[in-house]
């Protein structure tokens, strides 16, 4: 029988006003999803007050201080997502689209837990999940999904398009039009047969800023295969690349081990 103690995984429901609530106050901007103009707007800090007293009535913070200069305490189970959700030092950012829909999430690894957050469909709502850490890998691993994904044929040469000239092929598609004669056919079919596409970012986050950084972009085309993303140059060209899905999975992987190692 095993002699690690049992982590029972945690879920709790936060609106996008109270996380952003929570990041002004802890000075943490770029948590906040959507970020402040001006400071002393007083609409945006009528609304964090409401949300900070709105976390209190749920018995999940007490606030104390002034309006200005709030002192918060975590209650739990809040304690363990929302400290984690402010301090992780390891960070994983998922964003993925498909024809049909646009979804982003993010893993937030702490000394014990990590954090899944996600949005739910359609509303201003993160959830906010706690898992054991030792899940970090299996939780990434499942968010990417390019498990189904193919290699590209072995005949593929890497494409230098603009990102101007991506979308607007994109948008002609969308309209049902040709797309511009200037993007190359191999760039054209990619697109016309992407599945999906998605980017992820790795981060290792200290009290003074982000030390490290990893980030990857690929289209899943189908029957076309894997295609790796690298750009812009100097916000000029992308290079679309043919990119085995395996080695992707593993460099991504070696990339957040190494990360979570080095924040345990």
């Amino acid at each position: 029988m095993s002699t690690q103690p049992f982590v029972r995984e945690i879920s709790v429901d936060y609106s996008d006003d109270e996380l952003d609530a929570l990041a002004t106050a802890f000075g943490r901007k770029d948590l906040a999803r959507r970020p402040e103009r001006s400071t002393d707007d007083p609409i945006r800090r009528a609304q964090r007050q409401t949300a900070l007293r709105g976390l209190v009535a749920r018995h999940a913070i007490m606030l104390s201080g002034t309006p200005n200069r709030p002192q918060i305490a975590f209650l739990d189970p809040h304690a363990t997502l929302l400290g984690t959700w402010l301090r992780a030092p390891a960070v994983a950012t998922i964003r993925t689209e498909a024809r049909e829909a646009a979804r982003s999430a993010s893993l937030l690894v702490g000394d014990e837990v990590v954090v899944h957050q996600a949005a739910l469909p359609g509303q201003a709502i993160q959830r906010l999940t706690a898992h054991g850490r030792d899940g970090a890998p299996d939780l990434l691993a499942a968010e990417l999904d390019l498990a189904s994904t193919v290699p590209a044929p072995e005949d593929a040469k890497p494409i230098e398009v603009s990102p101007r000239m991506v979308g607007a092929t994109l948008e002609a598609f969308e309209q049902g039009q040709a797309p511009p004669t200037n993007v190359p056919k191999a760039a054209v079919d990619v697109l016309h047969a992407r599945l999906s596409s998605g980017s992820l970012t790795i981060a290792h986050r200290a009290t003074g800023g982000v030390r490290v950084a990893e980030r990857w972009a690929w289209i899943d085309a189908g029957t076309l295969g894997l295609w790796r993303v690298r750009g812009p140059k100097d916000g000029a060209v992308l290079t679309i690349e043919p990119f085995d899905p395996s080695a992707l999975r593993t460099e991504i992987a070696d990339t957040w081990s190494g990360i979570l190692d080095g924040t345990a």
